[in-house]
C-alpha cells in the first residue's frame, strides 16, 4: 500500500484501503505447504461427482488432521477414487470384504505392479480403519508380493561425466549436493541456508520422508563453491530458489536439469536425480563404509532397505575374505616368525 501511495501522490490521487487491519502482514499470508495442500485437495475432489465428494472429503480431512504429506494425500486418495469408481460410487459402508478382495484381485490380474497394489491396499484400508473408525473391524486384505528390483546405479566415472557437462553454477551445485550428501530430490529443493552448517561440515535435513530429521555430511569439495554461489545469487532463504524470490526450486526443474545433463554426457544409461542417491550409497559401501552409517545418511527406518546396496557393489564383495584364507595367512606368518 505504501508503494501505491508513493506512486500516485504526485497526481493528487487519494487511495483508501478497505482491507482489514494487518491483512497484508506476511504472517497472515498462506505458506507454500498450505497452498500445496489446498490445491491438492481441490484437484482430488474434482475427480469425483459432487454427490460422492462427501466420502472423499472425509478421507482428505482425516489425512490432513493426521499431518500426512501432500504426496501421501495424492497416493491414498487416488487409490480410493479408483476404488469408488469401480463400485460405481456406492456408499463404501455398503461394500463387503469379499467384493473388495475381488476388486483387488482384478487389478492384479490386469498386471498392476506390486507397488501400486500396496498403495491401493493402504488407501482402502486407511478409509475403513481411520475414516470410518472401524479399528476392530477384521479387514485383512491380501498383500501382493513386491518384486525385488535392483535400482540403477552410476559408476563414479559416469557421475563425474554428468557433472562436467553442466555449466550453470546453480544446476551443477544441486546435482553435486544431491550426490555428495545422498539427498532425495524433495530434500534438495527444501534445503535452506540455515540447514547448511558450514563450521561443522554438515547438512541438517529437516522434515524429510516420514517427518524425520537427520544429519548428513557437507562435502568439503563444494564448500567454497557453495559460498561463492550464495554471494552470486544473494539467496536469503532457500539454497536453490525458483522463478520467484523466496520460493524453492521445483522438483520437476531439478529432474529436467538431470535429464539435460545425462543427454549432454552421452551416457546411454537411464538415470534420474534419485539414481545419484543410489550411487552415493553404493560408492560409500564400495569404500568400506559400515552399512549402519549409510542407513543413517539415507534416513532409512530399517536396515533391510539399505542392504539392497550390497547386491549392487562388486568391489566390496571382492574385498571380503574367507575366514579359511585368513586362517592360512595367520598360520603362515607364525611359521615365518618361528
Amino acid at each position: 500500500m505504501d508503494s501505491l501511495h508513493l506512486q500516485f501522490e504526485s497526481s493528487g490521487i487519494t487511495i483508501t484501503s478497505l482491507l482489514p487491519k494487518n491483512y497484508l502482514d506476511k504472517r497472515n499470508l498462506p505458506n507454500k505447504k498450505q497452498l500445496d495442500l489446498s490445491k491438492t485437495k481441490r484437484s482430488l475432489l474434482d475427480l469425483v461427482p459432487e454427490q460422492v465428494q462427501i466420502y472423499l472429503g472425509k478421507m482428505i480431512d482425516t489425512l490432513l488432521a493426521l499431518n500426512y504429506s501432500s504426496s501421501t494425500l495424492r497416493t491414498y486418495c487416488g487409490a480410493f477414487v479408483q476404488f469408488l469408481r469401480y463400485f460405481e460410487y456406492r456408499n463404501p459402508e455398503d461394500i463387503n470384504r469379499e467384493e473388495i478382495i475381488r476388486f483387488l484381485g482384478s487389478l492384479m490380474e490386469r498386471g498392476l505392479s506390486a507397488t501400486s497394489g500396496h498403495s491401493m491396499v493402504n488407501g482402502v484400508q486407511f478409509y475403513y480403519q481411520q475414516v470410518l473408525g472401524k479399528t476392530d473391524y477384521s479387514f485383512v486384505l491380501p498383500r501382493p508380493k513386491k518384486e525385488k528390483k535392483l535400482p540403477a546405479v552410476l559408476t563414479m566415472e559416469e557421475c563425474l561425466q554428468i557433472f562436467k557437462v553442466v555449466d550453470n553454477p546453480k544446476h551443477k551445485l544441486l546435482l553435486l549436493i544431491g550426490y555428495g550428501a545422498g539427498l532425495r530430490v524433495s530434500e534438495i529443493v527444501s534445503l535452506k541456508w540455515s540447514d547448511i552448517l558450514f563450521d561443522e561440515h554438515k547438512i541438517h535435513v529437516k522434515n524429510a520422508k516420514g517427518k524425520k530429521d537427520r544429519m548428513v555430511m557437507l562435502p568439503y569439495s563444494i564448500v567454497t563453491s557453495l559460498q561463492l554461489y550464495r554471494e552470486l545469487y544473494n539467496g536469503k532463504h532457500y539454497v536453490f530458489e525458483g522463478q520467484f524470490a523466496g520460493e524453492p526450486y521445483s522438483t520437476g526443474s531439478v529432474q529436467q536439469v538431470m535429464r539435460n545433463a545425462l543427454k549432454l554426457s552421452g551416457l546411454e544409461k537411464k538415470a534420474t536425480v534419485h539414481t545419484l542417491r543410489h550411487s552415493f550409497a553404493t560408492h560409500l559401501l564400495e569404500n568400506g563404509t559400515d552399512i549402519r552409517y549409510i542407513q543413517q545418511f539415507l534416513g532409512h527406518s530399517s536396515i533391510k532397505t539399505t542392504t539392497i546396496y550390497t547386491h549392487l557393489t562388486k568391489t566390496a564383495v571382492d574385498k571380503i575374505q574367507s575366514p579359511l584364507d585368513r586362517m592360512v595367512e595367520i598360520k603362515g606368518k607364525k611359521k615365518l616368525e618361528d
